[in-house]
């Protein structure tokens, strides 16, 4: 029996995309809850994204997790990678990220909403990322940010 039968891993010739492909499985299999998430692990997301545009394949990247999110629609990494690189490609689709937003506010992981909220206002202004700016600095008693945020 071949390795690709056992794991049903597409023919991926990129380092990048087979790594990505391995983590959302691991996600998958091991069915990661969103406590074991924290900031850090979405800056590593982040550089994967980076290295992904660096290599041309931010559009493969992107429809890899979108075709993941069909069998394991709330997964993490998938929502992550997908969201930011279709924010990346100014593609007028936030669903993504307002799933993966949706997702850490129900879970009250604050200081993970806010590296998101923040990440998505740096592609522009956005309602729902102030919204979700305020509850967190809120919920977390940062005076001092909550005030900028009314500003």
């Amino acid at each position: 029996m071949s390795e690709e039968a056992v794991t049903d891993q597409p023919a991926i010739e990129n380092e990048l995309l087979k790594n990505v492909f391995e983590q959302l499985t691991e996600e998958k299999w091991t069915r990661t809850t969103i406590d074991n998430y924290s900031k850090r692990n979405f800056i590593l997301l982040d550089e994967i994204i980076k290295s992904a545009e660096k290599e041309n394949i931010a559009e493969d990247l992107r429809l890899l997790c979108i075709d993941h999110l069909n069998q394991s629609p709330k997964s993490i990494i998938a929502l992550y990678i997908a969201g930011i690189i279709t924010y990346e490609q100014e593609i007028i689709d936030d669903s993504y990220i307002l799933q993966i937003i949706n997702l850490f506010k129900e879970n009250k992981k604050w200081q993970v909403l806010e590296y998101l909220a923040e990440k998505v206002l740096t592609y522009g202004e956005s309602k729902f990322a102030l919204i979700t700016l305020e509850e967190s600095y809120s919920q977390t008693e940062n005076t001092e940010e909550l005030l900028k945020t009314w500003e």
